[in-house]
């Protein structure tokens, strides 16, 4: 395995190159744009075939040591790649060539947890090594925020700031973002998503907090979107024998999991992708017409995807060289109402027997409409299902009359007591609860 050191550039193109380490702990370029691989590790999909078969976490190590393993030895970051790769990802095949990658089988079952484990051990080897500590900023639409509270908590190297729009996400996910956890304070927002993001971008810029070397573990932070990768290398392993291309529909809020995929892509995993948004479809409008116009986000029952301005399209124009014309040629762009969402939960339930939630119907029908536009075809499509049904009972009611069996682990996190304060969508306000609480 040859060991190189990945350089990050900006988006923006006005910020210095910096290596992984330096890319995660900063988070977000000077310029305000988000940092990017100058060159990716290229894959040979012949010389990975070992891995088809195997558990994911075990070609997640060999990936892991591609990416990070010139700056960190294998000493240092397999111990945190083991914690945070230790839980299954499972492919399921639902019906007629359908299939379903499970990604929501961590600790707070949804997606989010493969790359926030990794990005909270990564952080906390490099902190470690510079006997230094840092603040994690994060803004969430959901299982974000979970996630990463649960990565974050007890490392002592770090304190953690969950930014959520109150009222704005499921009773479920906030009660798992909401749990008291050492080093960890959740706070709702009384505005959106993209303002808790405006936020947290807003903090990372201002000179004067720089003192609580802040950074954040949303997908601004690359960190976050390298792991995700992997899964996308996972897909395709276990899906393309021959070479062929895999099909991949991809729930899409803010688009760092399509980003991530996206890379798999052009590291050489043969991979077409279905964007499938809910009703906030700015990107998809993007895709479509070749002008973007962000917009006030709608809120649907596909919670985590309510984002009205995705920060991530930057990373996908600066990889496709700002040419919306090769991006249609990789991107089949959808959009799903929620009465559709529904609608899919209750067909995919009825006819077989497995339970959606809102995102993977999302994802589910985006495989379906591309399925219909390239008429004839019958080879497989794969849907991601990003989190566990559970999380969402009341959209399972209502498509099905049917709410979903709580798992064990969500049932105690459920027990468990909320501690979460409330802020106002105000910079000066937070800035001032910042320098009070660090």
């Amino acid at each position: 395995m040859i060991m190189n050191k990945i350089r990050f550039c900006s988006t923006n193109k006005n910020a210095p190159d910096a290596s992984f380490s330096e890319a995660a702990l900063i988070g977000q370029p000077k310029d305000q744009g988000l940092y990017f691989p100058t060159t990716l590790p290229q894959l040979e999909m012949s010389e990975l075939e070992e891995f088809a078969d195997r558990p994911f976490s075990e070609l997640a190590f060999y990936l892991t040591g591609l990416w990070i393993g010139g700056e960190l030895p294998e000493s240092v970051w397999m111990p945190f790649a083991e914690r945070a790769f230790n839980f299954p990802v499972k492919l399921r095949e639902i019906d007629d060539a359908r299939f379903v990658l499970e990604l929501f089988h961590g600790p707070t079952l949804s997606f989010k947890d493969v790359g926030a484990r990794f990005l909270a051990g990564f952080l906390d080897a490099v902190l470690n090594s510079q006997g230094k500590t840092a603040t994690i900023l994060t803004a969430t639409s959901g299982d974000t925020g979970s996630a990463v509270a649960d990565a974050f908590a007890g490392h002592k190297t770090m304190r953690t700031v969950v930014l959520y729009p109150k009222g704005q996400i499921s009773l479920i996910q906030e009660h798992q973002i909401a749990l008291a956890r050492e080093g960890v304070r959740p706070i709702a927002v009384n505005g959106t998503f993209d303002d808790c993001q405006a936020l947290v971008k807003g903090a990372m810029a201002d000179p004067e907090l720089a003192k609580i070397n802040p950074t954040s573990a949303n997908s601004i932070n690359v960190g976050r979107l390298i792991p995700q990768s992997f899964l996308f290398v996972y897909a395709a392993l276990a899906m393309s024998r021959d070479g062929s291309p895999i099909v991949v529909s991809v729930p899409c809020g803010n688009f760092g999991n399509l980003t991530a995929g996206l890379i798999a892509k052009f590291q050489g995993a043969p991979i077409e992708f279905i964007s499938a948004t809910n009703v906030n479809d700015v990107v998809s409008r993007y895709f479509k017409t070749g002008h973007y116009e962000p917009r006030k986000n709608v809120r649907t029952l596909s919670s985590a995807m309510d984002v009205g301005n995705p920060s991530n399209l930057a990373r996908i124009r600066h990889l496709f060289n700002d040419d919306v014309n090769e991006m249609r040629k990789t991107i089949f762009p959808v959009a799903v109402s929620d009465e559709v969402t529904l609608a899919t939960i209750r067909e995919v339930h009825a006819r077989t027997g497995y339970l959606l939630d809102p995102h993977g119907a999302v994802a589910w029908e985006g495989a379906s409409q591309w399925r219909r536009s390239v008429k004839g075809h019958v080879g497989p499509v794969i849907s991601l299902e990003t989190a566990h049904p559970a999380k969402f009972p009341d959209a399972a009611e209502r498509a099905t009359g049917l709410r979903p069996e709580i798992p064990d682990m969500l049932s105690k996190q459920l027990a468990q007591p909320m501690a979460s304060e409330g802020l106002e969508n105000d910079p000066k306000a937070f800035k001032e609860y910042l320098l009070d609480f660090f």
